[in-house]
């Protein structure tokens, strides 16, 4: 399933873990350039979520462990390895 014309092509997954939303890139990646092949988002907004003491509540950590999920499952369904996580 990956892009055809480009040598040695790889696909890759992306996740970025924000305050408000997660998002999800898979893109093939051919000739050093990332061309995306399926983006998703989940709105979360995590920030609103932040208790007096600085963490996150139990039901917005559900939520986000949830989205993970989600996000891991959509990437092997598009037949790309294990997103590489970061959190912005």
């Amino acid at each position: 399933m990956f892009r055809e014309g480009y040598a040695e092509s790889m696909r890759v997954s992306v996740l970025d873990t924000g305050s408000n939303t997660v998002r999800l890139a898979v893109c093939d990646v051919g000739d050093g350039v990332p061309l995306p092949v399926h983006t998703a988002k989940w709105k979360l907004r995590l920030s609103e979520h932040i208790g007096s003491d600085g963490r996150l509540g139990e039901e917005a950590t559900e939520r986000l462990v949830k989205a993970l999920r989600a996000a891991v499952e959509m990437a092997r369904q598009w037949d790309a390895p294990e997103p590489l996580a970061f959190a912005t």
